[in-house]
């Protein structure tokens, strides 16, 4: 995890190339994962939790911006494991 930043608080992240990201706790509901990717390669993002939900959220190649919706089942702590070759973004934030 050396290269990944946890900015302003959970639920912001930033890095490159390919990193975990922190596990942090989530309630269970619907969520925006917010992306940018600034590589010309694959961008590839899973969403783990420890209760064993694996979630393939992004499969894209190039540079990029944009979001997602992601549903988490149940009350979990989660991470993201990122594949990347340049610098990337998420948010991961609760739908209102």
């Amino acid at each position: 995890m050396s290269g990944v930043e946890w900015r302003q608080s959970r639920g912001a992240y930033s890095g490159r190339n390919s990193e975990y990201t922190k596990p942090f706790g989530y309630r269970a509901g619907v969520y925006t994962l917010g992306y940018a990717y600034k590589g010309r390669g694959n961008f590839i993002v899973w969403m783990h939790t420890r209760k064993g939900q694996k979630d393939l959220v992004l499969n894209n190649i190039g540079a990029q911006r944009g979001e997602r919706t992601v549903v988490l089942k149940a009350d979990d702590e989660i991470f993201f494991d990122v594949l990347a070759t340049g610098n990337w973004e998420l948010t991961f934030e609760r739908k209102r």
